[in-house]
């Protein structure tokens, strides 16, 4: 934002917000707290949009600057071939159809993934964080969500999404609404909606 504001005219910034920035800045607490409030409502003001990568973020955004309009594009984590890669043959002794459940923990891998939970319960579900499994997952519509910190619910989570699975082309479909080319087509439209508009 800097940067754009001291550069010639016709330089646009987009600012894409990805975490909760509210709740980070009370959890680092001290000068963070204190003095980046006021320079995120500063600069996001000068933006010439700000993107958040969830509904979640952009309303806990909208909580620290109320009066910004505030676009949600998810992070493009699928690729466009997904559907195509889904019905590969895959040879691999896990992957058979008459092998053992397969689960998969997906994350980086930091203490706050809260992988030691995942492992406890020997699980593969979103547990039901502020922002991010909650919408992903549509409030439980496209996996179980469980509270965060309990192995025993994951367990009995994971027990039942084996047993019930649901249908592959339902996850696909879900799965499709973070492709690479959805985020990228979105991103354009901000950006021609940005140059189009009348330079002041």
């Amino acid at each position: 934002i800097v940067a754009a504001a001291s550069c010639a005219r016709g330089v646009s910034a987009v600012v894409t917000e990805h975490a909760p920035s509210r709740r980070l800045i009370r959890s680092y607490g001290g000068w963070r707290f204190r003095i980046l409030p006021p320079l995120i409502r500063r600069a996001y003001h000068r933006a010439d949009a700000v993107v958040a990568v969830s509904r979640g973020v952009r309303s806990e955004l909208q909580e620290l600057v109320p009066d910004i309009p505030v676009h949600v594009i998810a992070n493009p984590v699928v690729p466009n071939n997904l559907a195509e890669l889904a019905n590969a043959q895959v040879d691999d002794p896990w992957l058979r159809q008459d092998g053992p459940p397969l689960l998969l923990g997906v994350g980086r891998l930091e203490a706050n993934k809260r992988f030691d939970v995942l492992i406890s319960a020997f699980a593969r579900l979103a547990p039901d964080c502020p922002v991010g499994p909650r919408e992903i997952l549509a409030a439980g519509r496209y996996g179980k969500l469980v509270p965060v910190n309990d192995p025993a619910a994951l367990d009995a989570a994971i027990r039942s999404a084996l047993a019930n699975p649901l249908p592959a082309n339902l996850l696909i479909d879900r799965a499709l609404d973070f492709s690479t080319s959805r985020s990228v087509t979105a991103y354009a439209e901000l950006f021609e909606s940005i140059v189009a508009q009348p330079q002041v």
